[in-house]
């Protein structure tokens, strides 16, 4: 027997109250959390029986969105749209006969530091979505340290 989730329909989870004063009791929280909030009252699980009840399974991969899934390809092409587009600007800068050296240079180093700002906003997204500390980042003034940041482990196994 399935428990349909009041709030959206979806399928819900059998869940244990881990802290507080109803520690031990059971009930059905939407698969769809954090999204959905829907909650099936604690009669209805106790209605029933046992041989019903699908023991606790976190969301699977499926459900997760692609960026949650794959934080390192996010990484990875976000700095090569990024660095395209860099050059994309030089060029771009570089036909514009009406700058002199002295102002493309400074046009150039301003793009330059928009393009790293930028990367390490979305390198510190990526950190975030692997449940890593946006600290790591230091690893990107390091010659090759971005090779770490590919290597760093997704903490969160379920959202």
């Amino acid at each position: 027997m399935d428990i349909m989730c009041p709030e959206c329909g979806g399928k819900t989870v059998l869940r244990t109250v881990k802290k507080g004063p109803n520690i031990g009791q059971r009930f059905y929280v939407c698969s769809n959390f954090p999204n959905c909030r829907g909650r099936v009252a604690e009669k209805v699980a106790e209605m029933i029986s046992d041989e019903d009840i699908y023991e606790e399974n976190p969301p699977s991969t499926k459900e997760k969105s692609w960026l949650v899934r794959h934080p390192n390809t996010f990484i990875l092409i976000s700095w090569i749209v990024l660095y395209i587009l860099l050059v994309v600007a030089f060029v771009v800068a570089d036909s514009l006969n009406s700058f002199d050296s002295t102002q493309k240079d400074i046009l150039f180093s301003g793009c330059y530091v928009i393009a790293i700002i930028i990367g390490m906003m979305v390198t510190a997204y990526g950190l975030s979505l692997k449940g890593q500390s946006s600290w790591w980042l230091l690893l990107l003034f390091v010659p090759f340290g971005w090779i770490g940041v590919f290597a760093l482990s997704n903490k969160k196994i379920s959202r």
